[in-house]
C-alpha cells in the first residue's frame, strides 16, 4: 500500500475486511509497503500493522523507495498477528534469510543513518510527486485525457480516449515524440490507460505532458 499504478490505499474498514477474511480461511496477508510513506493527498493512511490482527501479517519493505536507495540492498519484513503464528512464521523465516543470500555488513551498519536521513529525502520527493500530479491536472483540463485519483506512490495513471487506438499504440507515438510512458496492459488494466512516472525531474515532466497533451488533441480532432 498505496497499490502500484493505482496509487490507492487500503482504509481501516477494507484492513479489517481482508483480516477477518484470511484469518477465517488460515491464510496470510502479505503486504507491500515499500510506497506507503509517499502519501500525496494530504490525508493519514491506516496500515495493516496498526492494531491487532487475527490474520498472520507481514509487510514488506526496504531502502529501495523509504530512502530513496535502490542501489542500497537492504529489505525487511515485519510480522505481525496472533503470537503463536508469528513465532512460528520468525522460526522458518529465520532459516529462508540464512539459506539464501543475506544483507551485506556494510549496509547493515549504515542503516540507522541512512534511515534517519529519511523523512527528509521522502519531504524532497513528495514535493515532486505533488507538483508533477498538479502539472498532469492542469494539462489534462481542456483535453480528452482524465488522470485518475492518486493518493500515494510514484506513478499517476492517465486514462486515454475511445478513439480505436490501444494503449500499446498510444505508448508507441508518445515514444516517437521523446516520451516514455507504460501502457497499462503492463499492469493487465482492461481500459486504454497509461503509467507515468512522478518521480520524473518536473521540467523534464512538463515537457512530457504537453507532448502527450498535443498528441491527445490531434488524435481526436482526426
Amino acid at each position: 500500500a498505496p497499490n502500484n499504478p493505482t496509487g490507492n490505499y487500503l482504509d481501516a474498514p477494507t484492513i479489517a475486511a481482508l483480516d477477518e477474511l484470511a484469518a477465517d480461511r488460515e491464510l496470510a496477508l502479505i503486504i507491500d509497503e515499500v510506497f506507503f510513506d509517499y502519501a500525496i493527498d494530504g490525508r493519514p493512511h491506516a496500515s495493516p500493522l496498526a492494531g491487532p490482527r487475527r490474520a498472520l501479517t507481514f509487510a514488506l519493505s526496504g531502502l529501495s523507495k523509504v530512502a530513496a536507495l535502490p542501489q542500497m540492498k537492504l529489505a525487511w519484513a515485519v510480522t505481525h498477528g496472533p503470537a503463536d503464528l508469528v513465532a512460528a512464521a520468525l522460526a522458518r523465516l529465520d532459516v529462508i534469510t540464512d539459506t539464501f543470500l543475506s544483507a551485506s555488513t556494510p549496509i547493515q551498519r549504515a542503516a540507522p543513518a541512512l534511515l534517519a536521513a529519511a523523512p527528509a529525502i521522502q519531504a524532497t520527493i513528495r514535493g515532486r510527486l505533488e507538483a508533477n500530479l498538479a502539472a498532469l491536472r492542469a494539462r489534462c483540463r481542456s483535453t480528452a485525457l482524465t488522470p485518475t485519483s492518486v493518493e500515494g506512490g510514484w506513478t499517476a495513471l492517465v486514462r486515454l480516449p475511445a478513439i480505436g487506438l490501444d494503449d500499446g499504440a498510444w505508448a508507441l507515438r508518445l515514444l516517437d515524440a521523446g516520451v516514455l510512458s507504460q501502457p497499462g496492459y503492463l499492469y493487465d488494466l482492461e481500459a486504454p490507460y497509461l503509467a507515468l512516472s512522478l518521480l520524473t525531474p518536473p521540467a523534464v515532466f512538463r515537457r512530457g505532458v504537453d507532448r502527450l497533451g498535443e498528441l491527445a488533441e490531434r488524435l481526436v480532432a482526426a
